[in-house]
């Protein structure tokens, strides 16, 4: 397709890792990549891919802590326009993908879906964090 038309022509669909946008572009030939669910909680997989595509290079995945800060900061970004209902509502499914795969990760999403405030939330975060740090998880 990419030889019959004279636009730019972008790979999309199961983009998921830094390796998998380079497969796609491979495989394609295609121009460019668009990343979409792969991104929610691990905002981090831009700026990992296009290292992996410029250099070779596999940057590590973002720690738990950074995780953590990254959660705390997309809702605190998103009270700025929210109330805080509504940013309570929308954080619940954000802390869950940002907290994907990390110890214990189940029982902090069952209590971040039981709470009814950001404030909340943000208590339960941090002490999940002062848990992980405590058990040496990084």
């Amino acid at each position: 397709m990419k030889a019959a038309v004279g636009i730019p022509v972008l790979g999309n669909g199961d983009v998921k890792t830094p390796q998998d946008a380079a497969e796609l572009l491979r495989q394609s030939g295609c121009d460019g990549v668009m990343i979409g669910r792969a991104s929610e909680g691990n905002p981090w997989i831009f700026a990992r891919t296009a290292t992996y595509l410029n250099t070779g290079v596999l940057p590590p995945e973002p720690t738990a802590d950074e995780r953590l800060t990254m959660a705390l900061r997309h809702g605190e970004l998103m009270r700025e326009f929210k109330t805080e209902d509504r940013t309570a509502a929308e954080m619940r499914k954000h802390v869950a993908w940002y907290v994907h795969g990390l110890p214990s990760a189940s029982v902090l999403r069952t209590a971040v879906n039981q709470a009814h405030s950001w404030d909340t939330m943000v208590d339960l975060i941090s002490r999940y964090r002062e848990r992980l740090v405590e058990e040496r998880v990084s």
